[in-house]
């Protein structure tokens, strides 16, 4: 890279060129990595509607094993009324 040097500093154009020729440096730099953040937010994107899916799918289980559980507790109940039904006939 060459750098263009005013003929004397208080040239009105050194801060110009300057100016332009930071701005360039630093735009080479950040152009990548701009890319990179914009790939990363997709895949982020695409990973999030994958968790919420997963999660989704979650909460079906979880909600079918409080009904299972609700279900054995209900059935243990009727076990003890018939347990104690039949123990009333033979006593």
């Amino acid at each position: 890279m060459f750098l263009l040097v005013p003929a004397y500093p208080g040239c009105p154009g050194s801060k110009a060129v300057k100016r332009s020729l930071l701005v360039g440096s630093v735009a080479k730099v950040v152009a990548p990595k701009r890319e990179a953040l914009h790939e990363a937010e997709e895949q982020l994107s695409v990973a999030m509607a994958d968790l919420e899916k997963k999660r989704a799918s979650l909460r079906e289980v979880q909600d079918k094993l409080a009904r299972l559980e609700q279900k054995l507790e209900t059935n243990k109940n009727k076990k003890l009324d018939l347990e104690n039904q039949v123990s009333h006939i033979f006593i």
